[in-house]
């Protein structure tokens, strides 16, 4: 008998805004987690062959991802490119999943006025070493905040290991300034801190990750694999898809169509069908029904440019998917195995 494949093991955020944030992203593509109970770490996706969901923190899925005990997962970039190295097995396949969106930022107390950017900055270091003192960054993202400080000449400096309130260092005199995550940036301005200009080390959102290594010899793994990312694609495609129908008076429907489409460009051929076929008694031309499908999350600009050909009755509908002939997630996925080993 053969022995039965492992599962996918796909890990999820377990707290916080991005756990809820990637529950409700699933569940939108139509990846409804099974879980016996909420403070359950397990959990399972009814795809063929089902997929076991880890619920992990964080700042974990990485590491465990780098481990070989999971095989993909969600998380933040900054989380991600912290911790990469250069012999992992684990592979950013999508960038940005449209949500968790945060800014890794350098940030200076307000007091500091002749501080602004990056130049001032790198004047206030060499000032601060010729008189014997050691600019202080207090920070948990140590290899991004080094690896920005020194690029951009910035030394030399101290990093403050920094895993609680980092916003509250310089108050409390442990650093002179901070390199931390902000998405609106008003946790900084409550503690009297100012982004620099030109501070901005990493623009982050959720991410997905893929562990090549235990990917590359496992067919159930990615057959799994590919139903989740295509459902992933399809879902925010047709976030910016609208479907377009309207009626249109024309005696050549198709020569009328390829104009519209010229101005709307649509993402498939334009179809039509009759309502009227023949000309009215008075000489008005036969009516059609069109329909254009296009990306865009504004169609009012193409409602306008379907009027002004003489389109009438416009309707707009969302779709739920919007399937390309191929899924562009899979193939990034496949181009990434082929390098793996």
């Amino acid at each position: 008998m053969a022995e039965r494949a492992e599962p996918l093991r796909f890990a999820i955020p377990s707290k916080g805004a991005l756990a809820d944030a990637t529950l409700e992203h699933l569940r939108a593509a139509g990846l409804k987690i099974k879980r016996s109970s909420s403070r359950s770490y397990r959990g399972l996706l009814d795809l063929d062959p089902p997929v076991e969901v880890w619920f992990q923190r964080a700042s974990e899925i990485v590491v465990k991802l780098d481990a070989g005990e999971l095989d993909a997962g969600v998380t933040g970039r900054d989380l991600y490119e912290e911790s990469r190295g250069r012999r992992s097995p684990t592979r950013l396949l999508i960038e940005g999943l449209g949500y968790g969106d945060a800014k890794l930022v350098l940030a200076a107390p307000e007091s500091w006025i002749d501080v602004r950017s990056l130049d001032d900055l790198r004047d206030l270091a060499s000032a601060w070493h010729v008189r014997g003192q050691t600019l202080r960054v207090a920070t948990k993202f140590h290899n991004l905040t080094r690896s920005f400080l020194v690029r951009h000449g910035i030394e030399p400096f101290e990093l403050v290991d920094s895993q609680g309130a980092t916003e509250m260092t310089p108050e409390l005199g442990v650093a002179d300034l901070i390199a931390d995550l902000t998405s609106t940036g008003t946790t900084l301005r409550e503690h009297n801190l100012a982004m620099v200009d030109g501070g901005t080390i990493l623009e982050s959102e959720a991410c997905l990750l893929v562990n090549r290594d235990t990917l590359a010899p496992a067919r159930g793994k990615l057959r799994s694999l590919r139903q989740i990312l295509e459902l992933l694609e399809a879902h925010r495609r047709a976030r910016r898809t609208r479907e377009l129908v309207f009626t249109f008076p024309a005696d050549d429907p198709e020569a009328w169509l390829a104009k519209a489409a010229a101005t709307a460009r649509p993402a498939s051929a334009p179809s039509w069908q009759a309502v009227v076929s023949r000309r009215g008694p008075q000489g008005a031309a036969p009516v059609w029904r069109g329909t254009l499908v296009v990306e865009t999350r504004n169609p009012l600009k193409t409602v306008y440019q379907l009027r002004d050909l003489g389109a009438r009755d416009v309707q707009v509908r969302t779709c739920e998917y919007a399937f390309a002939e191929t899924c562009e997630y899979f193939e990034r996925l496949r181009s990434l195995l082929k390098h793996a080993g």
